[in-house]
């Protein structure tokens, strides 16, 4: 960051979840922490401490009053991150949030709207998208050292048993991703008509199989259960094209499956099988750089890129809002088995 300039930024939320995964990151994707703001004045005080900034506060309008910003981040809650996020839109803010965008698509789709108008951006924090494993697939593939994935798969088998808060807290970053490493991305469907599903409840979880088409005819598959530990295997993003399989799991390990004719159908001057390749990246996870890992800090610094028009918004809230109306599907055949 030695030689670019940082954006100035307020921070409204101090609990755990930020304190563990978004505010560590800060200054390393060049987001200056000017001020935080919480309801709770005593943890206000506390990370403004932690974070040596003198300016905190419990009423975000005199933060962002008292502050030259130029953005702010929210964590608060769905509802908080619809209210707070609409107004600060609305005072020409960037506006960085954790997901859920917010309570309902109804909502997400009005800040859509707000955020078109106001020319600002709004990201959503779907950090998944920048997972290390992830991001080295990814690469693998603009790189041409993987071809063009015919299909691509996201199998996410963490969550709740309780349909709302599956879709909200994990399905939502399922969906993201399937649409984010799917070639030519998905959200030019229409989720009541422009994709299959299956669903079943079998064991108090719902199960869910849905398959749909990009823009660039690669089959998009996305597999969904609840039923798995955070703690053990809960996520899989299969890559399938004429070089083989790429796997990433739970996005720390990337596997290169190789093929090769084999049998009767190889021929003199084939390609011939020199076996697969594993990228194991578990031991950053054992030095504690869950931020890196996980993509938090990527996530960040592609949010001050993008507000300082380095590069084109991603995350956006409406792909967020995408999202939801396809959760809302999800969740009425939830509903009506």
């Amino acid at each position: 960051m030695a030689n670019e300039q940082k954006a100035r930024v307020g921070f409204i939320g101090c609990g755990r979840h930020s304190g563990l995964r978004l505010y560590p990151g800060l200054a390393e994707a060049g987001l200056e922490l000017i001020a935080v703001c919480d309801q709770d004045e005593q943890k206000a005080q506390q990370r403004a401490t932690q974070y040596s900034t003198p300016h905190f506060y419990t009423d975000w309008r005199a933060m962002c009053s008292e502050h030259q910003l130029d953005a702010v981040l929210v964590v608060t809650g769905p509802q908080g991150h619809y209210e707070l996020g609409k107004q600060l839109l609305e005072q020409g803010l960037h506006v960085f949030t954790e997901k859920p965008a917010s309570a309902t698509t109804a909502q997400a789709e009005e800040l859509v709207q707000v955020a078109q108008a106001t020319g600002r951006h709004m990201q959503i924090g779907f950090n998944y998208r920048y997972s290390m494993g992830v991001e080295r697939a990814m690469k693998m593939i603009e790189a041409g050292r993987f071809a063009t994935p015919a299909t691509v798969s996201v199998r996410w088998y963490l969550g709740e048993p309780d349909t709302r808060r599956f879709m909200q807290h994990y399905v939502c970053h399922a969906l993201d991703l399937l649409h984010y490493v799917t070639p030519g991305g998905l959200t030019h469907l229409d989720p009541e008509r422009e994709l299959h599903m299956e669903y079943h409840r079998q064991d108090n979880f719902d199960w869910y199989v849905l398959t749909m088409r990009s823009q660039q005819n690669s089959i998009a598959v996305l597999e969904l259960g609840a039923h798995m530990s955070g703690e053990g295997h809960h996520a899989r993003i299969d890559f399938m094209s004429g070089d083989g399989l790429l796997s990433v799991d739970d996005f720390t390990q990337v596997t290169h499956y190789e093929t090769a004719p084999w049998g009767d159908l190889r021929k003199e001057g084939s390609k011939t099988y020199d076996g697969d390749r594993v990228w194991r990246t578990e031991p950053l996870l054992m030095r504690g750089s869950i931020w890196h890992t996980y993509g938090y800090v990527n996530e960040l610094t592609r949010f001050r890129e993008a507000i300082q028009g380095l590069r084109t918004p991603e995350a956006t809230v409406a792909e967020a809002a995408w999202g939801m109306h396809v959760m809302d599907r999800l969740a009425k055949q939830a509903a009506r088995e």
